[in-house]
């Protein structure tokens, strides 16, 4: 349910849900707990997290890669530019990675456009973290 989500996380809120119910049932047949048991019970037994939750962890650690360089260069060579490097001006947010801007939702939602407006909003002391 993981291989490769940073790319396919672009799916639709019923896709999403029905994986999340995937995990779910799986959670039962591990802990053993009964049809009627609640998802806050489930996911404390097991200690796992919401696939949502990792699926955000995991496209931020790939972005993290990619703005590092310890991604492969093919990787790398399609990072949005820093909004320093294409503004004259200096700007508050200099440090913060250029949108890509597309028309479709579809697209949107794809890795590049909404990993890198996760990544600008997160705190400046993790983005600037060496792990």
């Amino acid at each position: 349910m993981e291989y490769a989500c940073e790319l396919w996380d672009g799916c639709t809120q019923q896709e999403a849900d029905n994986l999340e119910h995937v995990q779910l049932e799986a959670g039962r047949l591990v802990t053993g707990l009964p049809v009627f048991a609640s998802r806050e019970a489930i996911y404390f037994e097991t200690g796992w997290q919401l696939l949502v939750d990792r699926r955000k962890s995991r496209k931020l650690n790939m972005f993290y890669s990619l703005h590092n360089g310890t991604a492969p260069d093919y990787l790398c060579d399609v990072m949005p530019p820093l909004v320093g490097q294409v503004s004259n001006y200096d700007l508050r947010n200099s440090n913060n990675y250029v949108v890509p801007g597309y028309r479709l939702d579809i697209t949107r939602k794809s890795f590049s456009p909404s990993t890198t407006i996760e990544w600008n909003s997160l705190p400046p002391d993790i983005l600037t973290s060496k792990t």
